[in-house]
């Protein structure tokens, strides 16, 4: 009976603080660090070797460290966005605790869904650049690019190269003057391939190709560019309630421990 009265007068002092979640999550790390398991394989055996409520703190302790400590783009970075069907999940049966884990919990949901709807392209556009795939580049780029948007690269480039007569290889000076003029034209920054393939006397569709490439990289930049600024405005977002819906997580956590 002592040991009763004992632990929910304790539960009841953690359930004031947001360290219980840290507790059940020290436990996890733990266990893990007994085997050579890779983080996929962690939540997967956590679950059933430790608890639910174990798995739960890991994935909401997880989320809310990398967002407080970094922002939503490191959560992305650090390869949690993985998790994101999990803190649905979670969400979802959290929302059942309390009036405030519904606001709380719904609030979260609403940034949640917008992180991913930016993560999602963020995330393609990627690994397009890290592998070098223009296809994959102008796939993920359709809505900013279209037939038109190629036409009209193709015949600036077109027209600059007909004015100095290009058919062959010219000068560096030359190469710079004329790649400096797709670079007004096309408001580009990196015009090093294109002098490049202009001094070796590449053929015309090839520096068309060339330009193409530049102008679908800097656009991907400037996409990726964008959607982290989008990101920063959800972190603001989550730091405006982020503490409070740790507290409330920590007494659903303690509640169903009990």
């Amino acid at each position: 009976m002592i040991r009763k009265v004992y632990r929910k007068l304790r539960l009841k002092l953690i359930e004031r603080t947001t360290s219980f979640h840290q507790h059940l999550m020290k436990e996890a790390y733990d266990h893990w660090s007994q085997y050579n398991w890779s983080y996929e394989e962690f939540l997967e055996n956590i679950r059933t070797e430790l608890s639910q409520l174990h798995y739960d703190a890991v994935i909401i302790g997880n989320l809310n460290y990398q967002v407080t400590n970094g922002g939503w783009f490191q959560w992305y970075l650090n390869g949690y966005h993985t998790t994101y069907k999990d803190v649905e999940d979670i969400l979802d049966r959290f929302v059942d605790f309390s009036e405030t884990a519904i606001e709380l919990g719904n609030r979260l949901s609403v940034i949640l869904s917008d992180v991913m709807h930016n993560i999602r392209p963020y995330d393609a556009l990627d690994s397009a650049m890290k592998y070098g795939s223009y296809d994959k580049l102008e796939e993920v780029l359709s809505e900013e690019f279209s037939d038109y948007q190629f036409d009209r690269i193709d015949n600036i480039v077109s027209t600059i190269l007909s004015k100095y007569d290009y058919n062959t290889k010219v000068s560096e000076d030359t190469a710079k003057e004329i790649a400096n003029a797709i670079k007004r034209e096309l408001q580009i920054r990196d015009i090093g391939d294109i002098i490049y393939a202009l001094t070796e006397g590449e053929s015309v569709a090839y520096i068309i190709d060339i330009v193409r490439e530049v102008v679908l990289w800097e656009c991907a930049q400037k996409v990726q560019d964008d959607i982290r600024h989008a990101l920063s405005n959800l972190d603001r977002a989550y730091y405006d309630f982020n503490d409070d819906f740790m507290t409330e997580f920590n007494k659903w956590l303690c509640h169903r421990y009990m």
